[in-house]
């Protein structure tokens, strides 16, 4: 597993760099078994490990790895840009699972994240999340999403989203059976997802739903 992360690693932080690990294997196995086609599927790999590696990276850390927590440490603004957004690098500090302390680092173009999205969802500087490593080479890492307090804010702002759309589908109109359904439905996923009464909007989507079910009554 050592090896495995280590190689996903290579591939998922320095995609350009492997670019001659590439073309040297491509063309010794173009040449060893007079087939042009390995080239082109040496080509089609990298491209493919160009844009994919991070979801296969996180994918493999989180079945195999190992927890451990967080922390970020430092932020810097690069010149480069990806989809008119400057890019950021980040450093963190690894508290292994034997509470060893490992530096690592990744930029917004190669963040490991799981649950897989196509999101960017980097926690702030200081504030400590959980992860999963390989206890081989902890400097591959994969930031649970899910398990940390910025990503469960991200989810609650997405389902709050979610009631307002609905709710604004309804008022536009009260009468329609199809939004009537569907802004209940959407009261009743937010308040199960989000069951403790001190979190944000409970208390106001509780009382909307009660007041949903009051007028069929």
């Amino acid at each position: 597993m050592t090896l495995i992360s280590m190689l996903l690693y290579l591939l998922n932080q320095h995609p350009f760099w492997m670019i001659p690990v590439y073309l040297a294997f491509g063309i010794g196995m173009s040449i060893w078994r007079r087939n042009a086609g390995w080239g082109i599927a040496t080509f089609v790999a990298w491209m493919l490990a160009l844009f994919c590696m991070q979801f296969v990276n996180a994918a493999f850390l989180n079945a195999v790895g190992t927890r451990g927590t967080a922390v970020l440490i430092d932020a810097r603004q690069t010149s480069s840009k990806l989809n008119e957004q400057y890019v950021w690098k980040y450093e963190g500090v690894l508290r292994t699972e034997d509470g060893r302390d490992v530096i690592f680092g990744f930029s917004t173009t190669t963040a490991t994240l799981y649950p897989l999205r196509n999101a960017i969802e980097i926690p702030p500087l200081g504030q400590r999340f959980e992860v999963k490593y390989v206890p081989g080479f902890a400097r591959n890492v994969v930031i649970l999403t899910a398990a940390s307090e910025h990503g469960r804010d991200l989810q609650r702002r997405e389902d709050v989203q979610a009631v307002m759309r609905a709710q604004r589908q309804y008022d536009a109109s009260p009468t329609n059976p199809a939004f009537i359904a569907e802004y209940r439905l959407a009261l009743r996923t937010y308040l199960s997802q989000h069951p403790e009464a001190d979190a944000p909007d409970h208390v106001r989507f509780q009382r909307a739903l009660e007041a949903l079910d009051a007028l069929e009554r």
